[in-house]
């Protein structure tokens, strides 16, 4: 198991919620374990294909956007 996943375990473990980002292979298993897997679209197709929720734009801050959605 990667550390990402240990980490967000462990997180979960304590009852929050968790959302990650990331556009990378090693992104994709955390995407996977967190409630909630946010891809940029500038990153490879394993990362994208596990997020829930891809940013088109590629722009970080979307998040906060997303973030004030729910």
């Amino acid at each position: 198991m990667k550390w990402n996943v240990w980490i967000l375990l462990e997180i979960q473990y304590e009852g929050l919620v968790i959302g990650m980002t990331g556009d990378g292979i090693t992104d994709a298993s955390g995407h996977v374990q967190s409630d909630v897997g946010i891809s940029i679209s500038a990153g490879i197709n394993i990362a994208i294909e596990e997020g829930n929720v891809v940013l088109v734009r590629s722009n970080p801050l979307d998040v906060v956007y997303i973030i004030k959605l729910t």
